[in-house]
């Protein structure tokens, strides 16, 4: 049998809504530049093959 098991307010290891609000609130993003060739070399594939590029 499993023991439920409490996530921050959540039951059995399951995040619940307030758990990942603060998640969401903690989560920084930074840019990070690359210029290894074969890098570029991939972004550039990916270029030709989607539209917008991105």
């Amino acid at each position: 049998m499993i023991e439920p098991k409490d996530y921050l307010g959540g039951v059995n290891g399951i995040p619940q809504f307030n758990d990942r609000n603060e998640m969401w609130e903690k989560l920084k993003v930074t840019r990070h530049e690359s210029h290894l060739p074969s890098v570029i070399e991939y972004i550039n594939v990916l270029k030709k093959n989607y539209i917008n590029g991105r």
